[in-house]
C-alpha cells in the first residue's frame, strides 16, 4: 500500500512538472508569435511604399467590398474635384497595390478605435480577407510582412523536459539613466 502511494505521488509530481513545463513553453511560444506578428506589422507600416511598387498578380480574388469601396471613393473624389478649375478627372479603371495597402492600413487603424461590436467584427473579417488576398496576390507583401507562426505542441514525457530548452541562455545588456 505504501509503495502504491509513493508511486502515485511520483506520477503526480511528474505530471505536475510536465504541465508546468508545457505551460511555460506555450507562453514562450505565444510570446514569440506575438513578436513575429508585431515585426510584420512594423514592416508593413515602415515599408508600405516599397511593397506597393510591385503589381498585384491577380485582381479576381480581391474582396468585392474592398473594390467597391475604392471605386466609390474615386467617384466621391470626382464630385469634389469637378468644381476645381483646370482639373480634369480621369475615370478609375484599375486598383493598384498601393491603394489596397493604404486601405488595409486604414481599416487596421480604424479597427483600433472600435474594439467591440458588429463593426469591429466586420473590420476584423475584412482585415483577414485582405491579408489572405495580399499573401497570394502581392509577392513583396509575402516576402516582407508575413511572419510564419507554427502550431504549439506539448511534450508528453518527463524525459523530454531535459531535451527542450524553453529559451536559450543569453546575456542581457541594459543601461539606466536617471535625470
Amino acid at each position: 500500500m505504501a509503495e502504491e502511494q509513493d508511486k502515485w505521488e511520483e506520477e503526480k509530481e511528474s505530471r505536475e512538472l510536465l504541465d508546468i513545463h508545457n505551460h511555460r513553453r506555450a507562453s514562450v511560444h505565444y510570446l514569440q508569435a506575438a513578436i513575429a506578428v508585431s515585426d510584420s506589422q512594423v514592416q508593413m507600416n515602415d515599408k508600405q511604399h516599397e511593397i506597393g511598387q510591385t503589381n498585384l498578380t491577380s485582381m479576381d480574388k480581391l474582396p468585392r467590398e474592398v473594390a467597391s469601396e475604392l471605386f466609390q471613393a474615386s467617384q466621391v473624389s470626382k464630385v469634389v474635384t469637378q468644381k476645381l478649375a483646370g482639373f480634369e478627372f480621369k475615370e478609375k479603371t484599375a486598383i493598384t497595390a498601393s491603394e489596397v495597402l493604404a486601405y488595409l492600413k486604414s481599416i487596421v487603424h480604424e479597427n483600433s478605435f472600435f474594439t467591440f461590436g458588429q463593426e469591429s467584427e466586420r473590420l476584423s473579417k475584412l482585415i483577414t480577407k485582405l491579408h489572405k488576398y495580399l499573401k497570394v496576390a502581392l509577392p513583396s507583401y509575402q516576402a516582407k510582412c508575413v511572419g510564419e507562426v507554427g502550431d504549439y505542441t506539448d511534450i508528453t514525457t518527463k524525459e523530454d523536459i531535459a531535451k527542450n530548452e524553453i529559451i536559450q541562455t543569453a546575456t542581457t545588456v541594459s543601461s539606466w539613466t536617471d535625470f
